[in-house]
């Protein structure tokens, strides 16, 4: 019984679909899981065959210590049938198990992200910077209502016209209060009444326009018109105060002669 058992069980396990391939010497990934789930099972069929050749050699021995009881004793020799059972049972659910993960694709590779340079990192830091700066400074919308009367008002200021290039920025600033052409409306009104000779409401409307955001060109602009004005009411103080914020900013080649006229005028005291 046993030995033809042994037999059947090498023929069946014969007949095992190993999935054996040749192995290259570069392997993907698939591959080498492969090779190693097929090491793993040449492994399992190995322990299987000692297990069999111990319980046939058990077998035998008992059969031979057993010859001369037979005569006394009727019981049959031992047979291990049951343990060469349990072992194919357990080499067979070995092999399903690693059947079913042939049967799985290979996990991915997880791809490796490419270290930032400190460079790269700073000039996006910049970029970000200067893009926030542009979403918070004032747009200037061509289609706002006050874009029309601020042409108008405008051509009138360069026309020299400042008593009606006044009185135009002055409606402009009334009637649309929170629109983005007030702000440049209060800084012209401040250059028409400046050019009108009435330095003081000039001097609160810089003053005002100030405190509110506009562009760096109309800012400067602006603190130079303060400046001059600061000069004709003698307010040498301040107009010092102005020339000092002025050299730091960058400035245009008539802003800049503007500047260096005033500084002429000032003769502020050197830091």
């Amino acid at each position: 019984m046993t030995k033809s058992l042994y037999c059947f069980l090498l023929i069946t396990l014969a007949a095992l679909p190993l999935k054996a391939a040749e192995v290259p010497s570069s392997l993907s990934a698939k591959e080498q899981q492969v090779k190693n789930l097929e090491e793993q099972l040449k492994k399992a069929v190995d322990d299987l065959n000692a297990s069999l050749e111990k319980a046939h050699e058990q077998g035998e021995g008992a059969n031979k210590d057993q010859l001369s009881e037979q005569t006394s004793t009727s019981l049959p020799a031992p047979d291990h049938s049951e343990a060469i059972v349990d072992a194919l049972k357990n080499l067979t659910g070995r092999v399903e198990i690693l059947e079913k993960k042939l049967e799985q694709p290979a996990p991915a590779k997880l791809v490796e992200q490419a270290p930032v340079s400190p460079k790269a990192e700073l000039d996006k830091i910049r970029e970000d910077a200067e893009k926030k700066a542009n979403e918070l400074a004032p747009k200037l919308a061509t289609g706002t209502p006050a874009v029309a009367q601020y042409d108008q008002a405008n051509a009138l200021l360069k026309n020299k016209e400042y008593k009606k290039a006044a009185d135009a920025f002055g409606t402009i600033m009334n009637e649309f209060p929170s629109d983005p052409y007030a702000v440049k409306s209060r800084v012209h009104l401040a250059e028409a009444l400046q050019a009108l000779g009435d330095f003081t409401k000039a001097e609160d409307m810089y003053t005002e326009a100030l405190k509110t955001k506009m562009d760096d060109s109309l800012m400067i602009d602006c603190r130079l018109g303060l400046l001059e004005v600061n000069l004709a009411l003698n307010k040498a103080s301040e107009a010092c105060s102005q020339i000092t914020i002025l050299q730091k900013e960058k400035l245009t080649e008539n802003q800049l002669k503007r500047l260096k006229d005033s500084q002429g005028k000032a003769h502020c005291k050197k830091p």
